[in-house]
């Protein structure tokens, strides 16, 4: 039913509207002579059969017959082809049975003054124009050529009738033709300059990701390397104001990165990028997670910090965890952030499944914070807002992270409310769609039965290759994995993790995307061709780059990669996307299962 709606009335391709519109007026106008036309045929047909057969019977199946042309014009490209042969056909048949059966006098030449309007709209305003004119030279040429004498119509009208008739008729296809031509002239020129605007912003999108994805690396490179050092020097065996030191490091580190992968995060959605996953997982993990990032810093404020899970919600789902922490972690942080004294809490509930399974959960945050007035809360969301210039000099911040928790509210079928008073504090309501998952099933993919599961002791047997040809890059790396992995080879590009790959075996290789001699994506097709070749399996290849923008990421799933590696590097992370592989550390590539 749809498809066959869509064939009458097809969506917006391409972003064009002007010609989904002629493409939509085309199907209209060809059901409507089809419906209206047969109807009209069919009692034409009935009353001159016997007198004007060939007539009666092109009167009928012609209009009958548009009903084809909305197939024909299912290509956008013979929309206006279409249109000339819907004018040809209708002008063809108009003329046939008027000049035929009656000439000025048959009531059918009424007609002629609609001709220019489907060749406005269809082929051009010059082609109304032109219509106009045919119209009015072919009602002339009727008038003259056809005499009332003799007329099948001559006791039912008089030549006074028909002089008023074609006078009124003649001005009033002029006015028509001119008027739709005009109209359509206008809507031409607001296409083109519709289109040139979405030229210029299509442009603009582009420029945009273009400074997203330059900024993002330049950002990312040297934040690999502080970030990096930092988390080896926190593994490391320090202690007393060193430890503290590389505490502070690491944890302002991270506050950058969160600022850049915010940015970054609200263009994927604007770009319609961004995907949400359907993982199971368990809401009070998640809660945990929170409890654990943010626990001691509200503590260390003075804040008491507490979350309450129900009973419905500790029930395996399916759902996006890391954005449904994004969401939680964006909220509790503002929380705290804007609370002295007094507490916040977190409320996760999840209420009955319905019979397909899907669940709505609620998050509830609460503080009693600084609050903020109605007027302040309807700019919340907005993009870089905060709720005045006070509070940004006062307590810092970009005024994304409401932002893009609305924003991935809506990409689960939810939404976020507030209610707050100024002084007393804030609320906000949370509620997602998900669906229930099935009792048993693993929740984590690396197998553990909780989040704290060893994952390190997983990777300790795995033969790792990682190419980059930054020397603070390389570093980074051997500080990260030298003593997480089986072995560890570090080269400098991509030939070179090519000619390592045909001396030894690895199950993993790390590359990062831009390298001289050969960089990731290319040393990623190469490795792939020589497996294709040689029959072998897949051999797991990261992508361990600095940019990371959503059509940098497609381009390096396309080459045969098989994931994305975000730098900075965080340890764990790089920890977990190695441990996936970790059932092949130590087995030949060429028994690889």
């Amino acid at each position: 039913m749809r498809k066959l709606w869509e064939l009458v009335w097809p969506p917006v391709r391409e972003d064009n509207l002007l010609l989904t519109a002629r493409e939509r007026m085309l199907n209209v106008m060809a059901l409507t002579i089809a419906v209206l036309g047969g109807f009209a045929g069919t009692l034409n047909y009935l009353e001159n059969i016997d007198t004007f057969p060939v007539q009666a019977i092109a009167g009928l199946v012609v209009p009958v017959s548009a009903a084809l042309i909305p197939l024909v014009a299912r290509d956008p490209r013979r929309v206006q082809l279409a249109g000339i042969v819907l004018c040809i056909v209708l002008y063809l048949l108009l003329t046939g049975m008027v000049g035929t059966i009656g000439g000025m006098a048959h009531p059918a030449a009424i007609f002629y003054a609609g001709l220019p309007i489907p060749a406005a709209f269809l082929i051009g305003y010059r082609a109304g124009i032109a219509m106009a004119l045919l119209s009015c030279a072919t009602m002339l040429g009727l008038y003259f050529g056809v005499p009332l004498d003799g007329n099948p119509f001559a006791g039912e009208i008089s030549r006074y009738q028909v002089d008023w008739t074609t006078t009124v008729l003649e001005v009033f296809t002029l006015g028509i033709g001119i008027a739709t031509s005009v109209f359509q002239h206008e809507l031409e020129g607001a296409g083109r300059e519709l289109d040139a605007a979405r030229l210029k912003a299509r442009a603009a999108s582009r420029a945009k990701s273009d400074f997203l994805a330059s900024i993002s690396h330049e950002i990312r490179t040297p934040m690999n390397a502080i970030l990096g050092m930092a988390q080896a020097l926190e593994a490391s065996d320090i202690d007393g104001p060193q430890k503290q030191q590389a505490e502070t490091l690491a944890r302002s580190g991270r506050l950058l990165l969160r600022l850049v992968n915010d940015v970054l995060d609200l263009s994927k959605i604007e770009a319609g990028k961004m995907e949400i996953e359907a993982t199971q997982f368990s809401l009070p993990e998640v809660a945990a997670t929170v409890e654990a990032l943010y626990g001691p810093a509200a503590r260390d404020k003075g804040v008491d910090f507490r979350i309450a899970t129900s009973g419905a919600a500790r029930a395996p789902l399916i759902g996006d965890p890391v954005r449904i922490s994004q969401i939680l972690n964006n909220l509790v942080s503002n929380a705290i952030k804007f609370t002295a004294a007094g507490e916040v809490r977190i409320d996760i509930d999840a209420g009955p499944g319905d019979t397909a399974g899907h669940r709505t959960v609620t998050l509830r945050v609460s503080d009693t914070g600084i609050g903020i007035t109605p007027d302040q809360a309807d700019r919340l969301f907005q993009p870089f807002t905060q709720a005045d210039a006070a509070t940004t000099r006062t307590f810092g911040g970009t005024g994304l992270g409401l932002a893009i928790s609305r924003r991935l509210c809506t990409l689960m079928d939810g939404d976020i409310e507030l209610d707050s008073t100024p002084g007393a504090g804030s609320t906000f309501t949370v509620r997602l769609q998900l669906r229930s998952a099935a009792a048993g099933a693993d929740p984590l993919p690396c197998g553990c039965a909780s989040p704290a599961c060893d994952i390190e002791g997983q990777t300790r047997a795995l033969r790792v290759l990682a190419a980059d040809d930054n020397e603070t890059n390389r570093l980074v790396l051997q500080a990260l994995l030298a003593d997480a992995t089986g072995s560890l080879v570090i080269v400098d590009d991509g030939q070179a993790a090519l000619d390592a790959l045909d001396g030894q075996d690895f199950d993993v290789v790390l590359l990062d995307s831009q390298m001289p001699v050969l960089d990731g994506i290319e040393t990623t097709r190469r490795l792939r061709a020589r497996e294709r070749a040689r029959d072998l399996p897949a051999l797991p290849v990261y992508a361990v780059t600095a940019s990371v923008m959503p059509e940098q990421v497609d381009h390096y799933l396309a080459a045969g990669m098989t994931g994305v590696i975000a730098k900075p590097v965080s340890r764990d992370s790089l920890l977990e996307a190695l441990a996936r592989h970790a059932d092949t550390a130590g087995l030949p590539v060429s028994r690889r299962a």
